[in-house]
């Protein structure tokens, strides 16, 4: 039998995965990734950190699956959006990722705003390239390339620089429908067009494991790797099938997002600006005296005996703006209602609950939808039972949390099985994805009222904190 390996590129931790043609999980390996704040709202990662992450995380899956390199049938390679990697003719990073969070060009995107008249986020790709051309001068003409976070793992692994179309439309500088970069946009942005990637299909085997790739990975050398694409993208591809009217789907990770079906039957949701990465600031940061011991295990479970409503805290949590539902770079977290009896376990409690208060909001602003049946949870956050208990209290609606837990490196799956020939295509492979169902939490009936009151209040106290 052969297998496939997949590695997804997160925020805060590189995963690889290894699974067989039916999408049994045969090994894991799990690197952190370590996020720099140069300033406030400022999020830097160095690219080659990345690259040591994912050697690592290879490394650990294939020792934990015990399968021989030369069992391992194709790569790919799926991971966190939005972020320009500025590439010289050798392929070195010349400066760091700013990624996706990261606010510093909200100047450059309300300058596209003015002028061209199109929807910009300082979010997103084309925002950040022209602040980098703007501030980082000798950076932006050394570039021979610029590539997404994906694709700089990608050609570490095969010497090839590319994109594909989901992370190419995530720039906000290329259409799917029209197959092409939109070159007024570019041209504004001053990104000479020689200097954009190439795009090619998700799943298409774009290059093989070079002999300097497989020395520092252990992956056989000329094993097939495709162009790969956004993790979201991915998750999307592994949940097809789940994804029905009246159901949701609630992914909890360093940017939590909510998605259903409309009545029309196409997809409607919407991505917070940080959450799970504010558990991390909560750790990283705060918990000074013993930030090396403190575990997120070990918060978790204070956050379960702490009193659901968290004592009346409540939480906002735009750490680094708002993207959804309606996009504010301006706005800033806060946490409201602290007295000196209040303990760490409640602050916690406070912060999960702040991140479903948020995704409802969300969802209330979808139109032509209905309230959903079942909330599927998935992502980091849905190994946490007091978060996904807080998500069905909340949403008044009963929640699942499946047996699979790496969702995107499962997307992925479905993509390079359909690149690699195993099945004929990718909704072939879709058929054979399983979300099966490990646990179910069922909403509360006493804290419903208590609940809908804290979620008014957060409502209020977050326009009023708006106007500021």
């Amino acid at each position: 039998m052969s297998y496939i390996l997949c590695i997804d590129l997160g925020t805060s931790v590189c995963k690889s995965v290894i699974y067989d043609q039916e999408f049994n999980v045969k090994g894991c390996g799990y690197e952190e990734i370590q996020t720099h704040f140069p300033r406030p709202r400022w999020a830097e990662q160095e690219p080659e950190e990345w690259w040591t992450a994912s050697c690592a995380a290879i490394r650990a899956s294939l020792c934990a699956s015990g399968i021989r390199p030369e069992a391992i049938a194709g790569v790919g390679v799926c991971g966190q959006g939005h972020g320009p990697v500025l590439l010289d003719a050798n392929g070195r990073a010349l400066f760091p990722c700013i990624i996706w969070p990261d606010l510093r060009a909200i100047d450059q995107a309300e300058s596209i705003k003015a002028s061209l008249h199109r929807d910009a986020a300082a979010y997103y790709t084309a925002a950040k390239i022209m602040w980098i051309r703007e501030n980082r001068q000798e950076a932006f003409e050394k570039m021979h390339k610029f590539v997404l976070p994906k694709d700089y793992d990608r050609m570490k692994l095969t010497g090839t620089v590319l994109t594909d179309e989901g992370d190419a439309s995530g720039t906000m500088m290329y259409s799917r429908d029209e197959k092409s970069w939109d070159y007024q946009l570019v041209d504004f942005i001053g990104i000479p067009r020689g200097k954009l990637p190439d795009v090619h299909p998700s799943d298409e085997i774009v290059g093989k494991v070079t002999q300097r790739a497989s020395t520092e990975t252990g992956l056989k050398a000329t094993t097939p790797v495709i162009t790969g694409t956004a993790d979201y993208l991915c998750t999307m591809l592994a949940l097809g099938n789940y994804m029905k009217p009246r159901k949701a789907v609630i992914y909890l990770g360093s940017a939590p997002s909510i998605f259903t079906i409309g009545q029309d039957r196409q997809p409607r949701g919407g991505f917070m600006g940080i959450g799970g990465a504010s558990l991390k600031w909560f750790k990283e940061r705060l918990c000074c005296l013993d930030a090396s011991t403190v575990t997120f295990e070990i918060l978790d479970k204070e956050a379960e005996e702490a009193e659901p409503g968290s004592d009346g805290v409540l939480f906002l949590p735009h750490m680094m703006g708002e993207r959804s539902p309606v996009y504010n770079p301006y706005a800033q977290g806060a946490i409201f209602g602290l007295s000196l009896g209040h303990d760490r376990g409640t602050i916690v409690r406070s912060m999960m609950e702040g991140v479903v208060f948020q995704l409802k909001k969300i969802f209330n602003s979808l139109q032509g939808t209905e309230k959903p049946h079942e909330i599927l949870v998935v992502g980091g956050g849905a190994k946490s039972r007091v978060w996904a208990q807080a998500i069905a209290d909340i949403f008044d609606v009963g929640v699942c949390v499946p047996h699979v837990g790496e969702v995107g490196t499962l997307g992925l799956a479905v993509l390079l099985s359909s690149g690699l020939g195993i099945y004929g295509d990718v909704l072939e492979a879709q058929k054979k994805v399983d979300i099966s169902i490990r646990r179910k939490m069922s909403p509360r009936e006493e804290y419903r009222q208590r609940y809908d009151d804290m979620f008014g209040l957060y409502c209020d106290l977050d326009e009023a904190l708006m106007r500021l």
